[in-house]
């Protein structure tokens, strides 16, 4: 096996989470500086932050997380059945709350009572279901894969994932997403992207 492509195709996985890390951080910066000022947050990033989740997360990284790592390593022992279950009953219960998000942010830019409020905690709400899959992720199951994956496995991972590009500069369409990404990350204060 060449440890280059596990390494890469890990390397890509822990990307992609560093990526929807950013746009959620970001998403919860607008929200604090909006908290913070009495003013509204920029509607028009928040709803591109959405569509970013919505376009990389739930319909490339989810998905292929599902069909390649997850599958191939059920394959390859059943040690670990349980914990990629509840991966992916995550994955089900985090694209409900990202549904939610998109219903509070559309709420919110109604200027409901409620709005800020409701959007406020189901944005949380999405960091943390997030945030704790991925921890899990990376800490049980990419050191799983390492340990029972073969290193034709392993070609197939980092093909699938690298047929999403870099999720910072994704394939559909690049520059709509270069920009959308930039624009983002550009919001944010020097020093707090991790």
């Amino acid at each position: 096996m060449s440890e280059h492509e596990m390494q890469s195709a890990v390397a890509m996985i822990k990307d992609e989470h560093r990526s929807l890390a950013t746009v959620i951080k970001s998403m919860q910066y607008l929200l604090e500086q909006a908290q913070a000022s009495g003013q509204n947050p920029d509607f028009a990033v928040l709803r591109a932050a959405v569509y970013y989740i919505e376009n990389f997360t739930e319909a490339l990284h989810h998905p292929k997380e599902e069909a390649y790592l997850f599958r191939l390593l059920r394959r390859r022992t059943d040690e670990f059945d349980a914990d990629l279950d509840r991966l992916e009953r995550e994955h089900i219960r985090e694209e409900q709350t990202y549904y939610e998000l998109v219903r509070a942010l559309k709420r919110y830019q109604a200027f409901t009572t409620d709005g800020p409020a409701a959007f406020a905690h189901t944005l949380e709400r999405f960091a943390n279901e997030a945030w704790e899959h991925m921890r899990f992720e990376e800490g049980v199951i990419l050191p799983a894969a390492a340990r029972h994956l073969t290193a034709e496995d392993w070609e197939k991972i980092a093909q699938a994932f690298g047929d999403n590009g870099d999720p910072r500069f994704g394939k559909m369409p690049d520059e709509q997403y270069r920009k959308l990404f930039a624009h983002i990350v550009s919001l944010m204060p020097e020093g707090s992207d991790s």
